[in-house]
């Protein structure tokens, strides 16, 4: 009798204990595993805004959309791309590549007005939104 109540003053608390850190290592794995998942819904976000600005950029072209589409699906990929960077350096790269894209289609737009197949609103909606960015790739390389 003494011997199963020795038994089970020791193994009450072993248990206790057991279950106290099943518990605290199951409560450190769920945002674990909500930041994996967060990061996976970021990453099929930008692949999906990519693609999207990708077609929307060549409709344009094509004449088959108006710039103004060009230029949301930009954002909503700007978007995308600056919440899954994960340093300093990497933003500025997605808002160099924004300014490059932009002056593409800044180009592209004057081109189209002054040949008389596009307006001037096109061309300076692209110039406005070009500016912006570098606006932003400037604030962005001075950490502001």
């Amino acid at each position: 009798m003494k011997s199963s109540l020795l038994l089970l003053m020791i193994l009450v608390p072993i248990s206790i204990c057991v279950t106290v850190l099943n518990n605290s290592v199951r409560s450190q794995e769920t945002p674990r595993k909500a930041g994996d998942h967060i990061r996976q819904l970021l990453i099929e976000r930008r692949d999906v805004a990519r693609e999207c600005a990708n077609g929307v950029e060549t409709e344009v072209r094509f004449g088959a959309k108006p710039l103004d589409q060009f230029l949301r699906a930009q954002n909503v990929l700007l978007d995308a791309e600056v919440e899954l960077a994960q340093t300093h350096d990497e933003k500025c790269a997605i808002f160099e590549r924004r300014v490059t894209s932009l002056q593409r289609m800044e180009a592209e737009a004057k081109a189209k007005h002054d040949i008389g197949i596009g307006s001037l609103v096109d061309h300076l909606s692209a110039k406005a939104e070009r500016l912006k960015a570098e606006i932003d790739l400037l604030r962005a390389q001075d950490g502001a």
